[in-house]
């Protein structure tokens, strides 16, 4: 039997409590960041909705490598056919976060609400599987560039609703 212990092909770090710390933490601070806007927006998935979100996609990440690292110690060099596929366990949780989503997705008398709730809940478990993998200058940007969507192009798309989009009067049915 071989042992195939692989993450991007190279054995997986041992991480410290240090790193566990930074990771969970900045997880922790994205989920924050994105639930606050959703909380101040009177959202029902708020602040520790997200910081949730968030954590456990950073705690499934960082068990998988940790697994990766302990079942490598357990084997001592003797072989065995077992792979850890990281791009796997982070399928998983886009499936299963896209489900969380979706009950946020609510149709009320031929409207659609919660769809943005429903992608902060998505962006949040991303942010989270970055912070675990450790790509922490990507997750700096992307939580970053995602409150620039939520606060800056918000405003912008409250100001064409109110001026642009609003302003136009009835619109007229199409007649052939």
């Amino acid at each position: 039997m071989r042992i195939s212990l692989s993450i991007n092909p190279a054995k997986p770090p041992m991480l410290t409590l240090t790193d566990y710390a930074i990771r969970i933490g900045l997880s922790m601070a994205a989920g924050f960041v994105v639930g606050i806007e959703r909380e101040r927006k009177d959202k029902p998935a708020g602040i520790k909705t997200h910081m949730l979100v968030s954590l456990g996609a950073t705690i499934f990440v960082l068990s998988s490598l940790e697994f990766a690292n302990d079942h490598d110690k357990l084997l001592n060099g003797n072989q065995s056919v077992i792979q850890l596929d990281l791009m796997r366990v982070i399928g998983g949780l886009i499936g299963g976060i896209g489900f969380l989503g979706a009950g946020a997705i609510m149709q009320r008398r031929g409207d659609v609400e919660g769809i943005t709730t429903a992608t902060t809940i998505w962006v949040t478990a991303a942010l989270g599987m970055v912070c675990g993998i450790g790509q922490l200058k990507l997750a700096f940007v992307s939580i970053l560039s995602v409150l620039i969507v939520l606060y800056v192009f918000g405003a912008l798309e409250r100001y064409l609703e109110k001026h642009v989009f609003k302003t136009r009067g009835p619109s007229k049915p199409d007649t052939p």
